[in-house]
């Protein structure tokens, strides 16, 4: 269905030894289709512009190693282009990686990804069309009971409403509201006390009646800046109150001498402190086909990456094409489960690979002769 660039050595441009060192791969990347995540969200209130978030799927190089892919945006009018780096992406359990990127639904766009390594990047993958949406008016909404809100092409745009236009201000201290030049606004009632303008809405202040005249708004409640592990809202019957981040995000708390430390019940808890670390991988034996094994250590955590290298190898040939790493599961800072791919061929009857551990900072660890292959 969709083109495929083939990968060779006798370029002239750079390519990555491991992504196309191998005539018989064919193709380094194949990406498959997009899917629309969400209609169309407002990107820049200001400029009108729509957003859209756009899932891209696509076919790894497969035997090997990557660190990382570039999405290349090319906006179809300008032929403008842009290199979004999205990192490493695992695929999978059917051996499919998933991306999302957000593009302006305004514009029509050409989609490509290719991969790289330390040794550089491989070829382009097949080229997909991404064409423009028509707006949504129900998404242009400012909010404002005096204007009529649609788009066009260019984005979302607000056209006044007739003078003397029925409206609602919002003001319970006002009646008879009618539009004047693109603003609501009322006539303002006499009031005999505080009380009298009170609008039930903590957040906005207390109102007072200015010399039993009118009444005048309140000041807005300030409920601070967000913490680590919370952040803080106001809610009209209780005023400011905190909501608690999701228990487990990262946070720091301080003392250098902690590792791994996580929010829960929106404060920021410190870790025990165990350094990073492979104890073991269970089964410790496999033979060839699909397995779920474990990674059992300390400081495991959230955003790791794992793969199998040959003994005393770095990985690049022998061990990355034996034993192929289709996901990786958190379980506790001590468990991490992976779903592996085993394959023997060209091998001995039995072989031993080191397991690699990298976490999202960048440290690593290494367990030596961590996982046996049996024929």
């Amino acid at each position: 269905m969709y083109g495929v660039m083939e990968c060779t050595n006798t370029s002239h441009r750079k390519i990555m030894g491991p992504l196309c060192a191998r005539r018989k791969l064919g193709a380094c990347l194949l990406l498959l289709l997009l899917a629309m995540l969400a209609p169309l969200l407002p990107a820049d209130a200001e400029a009108g512009a729509l957003e859209r978030d756009t899932t891209l799927r696509f076919l790894p190089p497969s035997g090997s190693e990557v660190d990382g892919y570039r999405v290349y945006v090319t906006e179809e009018t300008t032929e403008s282009m842009e290199a979004i780096d999205i990192g490493l992406v695992l695929p999978d359990d059917e051996g499919i990686a998933h991306a999302v990127v957000a593009l302006d639904a305004q514009f029509s766009y050409w989609v490509h990804v290719t991969a790289y390594n330390s040794a550089g990047e491989s070829f382009p993958s097949n080229q997909i069309r991404i064409g423009a949406e028509s707006c949504d008016p129900s998404l242009c909404d400012d909010s404002n009971p005096c204007t009529a809100d649609s788009c066009d092409p260019l984005g979302c745009f607000s056209i006044p409403l007739p003078d003397e236009s029925v409206c609602d201000d919002g003001y319970v201290d006002t009646v008879d509201d009618r539009c004047l030049a693109g603003v609501c606004e009322g006539i303002e009632l006499a009031c005999t006390s505080d009380l009298a303008c009170d609008d039930g809405n903590l957040c906005n202040g207390a109102e007072v009646c200015d010399r039993g005249d009118i009444c005048l708004d309140g000041e807005p409640l300030d409920c601070g800046a967000p913490t680590q592990c919370a952040d803080p809202v106001c809610e009209a019957q209780l005023g400011c109150v905190w909501a608690s981040r999701p228990d487990g995000t990262s946070c720091d708390d301080g003392d250098p001498d902690t590792l791994g430390d996580r929010c829960a019940v929106g404060v920021c808890q410190s870790g025990d402190g165990p350094e990073l670390a492979i104890f073991e991988v269970v089964p410790g034996t496999v033979t060839p086909g699909r397995h779920t094994i474990e990674i059992r250590g300390t400081g495991l955590s959230t955003g790791m990456t794992l793969r199998f290298a040959k003994e005393g190898g770095g990985g690049g040939r022998g061990g990355g094409r034996s034993v192929r790493v289709r996901s990786l599961l958190f379980i506790d800072a001590s468990t991490l489960e992976a779903k592996i791919e085993v394959s023997t061929r060209g091998a001995r009857r039995n072989r031993y690979l080191d397991a690699i551990l990298t976490a999202p900072d960048g440290s690593r660890v290494r367990l030596p002769r961590a996982l046996r292959v049996s024929r």
